[in-house]
């Protein structure tokens, strides 16, 4: 090769394609790879099952020895086809970008700030590779850096939203329906975010998990129930979708350190003990 500045790269495969994707095998990449969804939207599933949602415009990356598949979006229209755009290499160079990615982007996945600039680009890449991967080893390498450059430029619009609104809105919809079933692996994936990296925001918001925020609303909710209705236990296990009296009671008393029966017991004597007072005052 005489190009040596760019030895440190190596092209296998870079293409342009329109596909249906429905629930691909799972398959372990054997190479780094950068990779854009220009238009459609498709999930995509580490080997931990975690989804990553790729809504176009979407650029993401995947390194070499990572297990994933592809997943076809659960509310997208039937035949729904994604233009989808790649670029598989190996080197030293191409590490070194992965390692930049991850450290700016811990998601796996960003909005390019102009995206139809790195569309063009990744076209250029296509045809050139095409044409003759050789030939053009050196300038197709210099479009790949093009393609890192608007990615890292990326960086200020994605951590000015840093999720803060998607975290915001799945608390409130967990405040609003709190009995309602949620997928929390969906829920990150459409807020952009990997599973842990969604956990880990939501705690720093919040001081709590997703799944322990939303466990209090419903024992919000059921204190409510305890304390204003005559509803018997049975009834407040069914409409706070608890699987088992059993499950109610565990949860209820680590977070208010009684059982339901005895708290609602504990709440009745001190309001007649409130009401008492307020009448001998009277």
């Amino acid at each position: 090769m005489k190009d040596n500045y760019f030895k440190d790269i190596q092209f296998r495969v870079i293409t342009h394609r329109f596909k249906i994707y429905n629930g691909s095998k799972i398959a372990c990449s054997e190479t780094n790879s950068l990779e854009f969804i220009r238009s459609g939207e498709i999930f995509l599933e580490d080997e931990n099952g975690t989804l990553k949602a790729l809504k176009a415009p979407a650029f993401y990356w995947i390194r070499t020895g990572k297990k994933f598949r592809y997943v076809f979006a659960p509310d997208a229209p039937r035949g729904s086809i994604t233009e989808h755009l790649y670029l598989d290499f190996t080197g030293p160079r191409t590490d070194r970008m992965m390692d930049a990615l991850d450290a700016l982007f811990p998601s796996g996945v960003i909005t390019p700030a102009d995206p139809e600039e790195m569309g063009k680009i990744f076209f250029r890449i296509v045809k050139l590779y095409r044409s003759s991967k050789e030939k053009h080893h050196a300038e197709i390498a210099a479009l790949t850096e093009m393609v890192m450059a608007l990615a890292v430029n990326s960086s200020k619009v994605e951590k000015s939203g840093s999720g803060s609104d998607a975290l915001e809105e799945c608390a409130e919809m967990f405040r609003r329906e709190p009995f309602k079933k949620y997928d929390f692996k969906l829920l990150a994936a459409k807020a952009g975010f990997s599973q842990d990296h969604f956990r880990r925001l939501f705690r720093q918001r919040h001081q709590m998990t997703p799944k322990e925020y939303l466990l209090r609303q419903r024992m919000l909710r059921a204190v409510e129930l305890l304390e204003n209705t005559n509803m018997r236990i049975k009834e407040i296990v069914f409409s706070c979708r608890f699987s088992s009296d059993v499950d109610f009671s565990r949860s209820f008393k680590k977070y208010c350190g009684l059982s339901p029966k005895a708290y609602r017991e504990q709440f009745r004597k001190e309001r007649n003990a409130q009401r008492g007072s307020l009448e001998n005052q009277r």
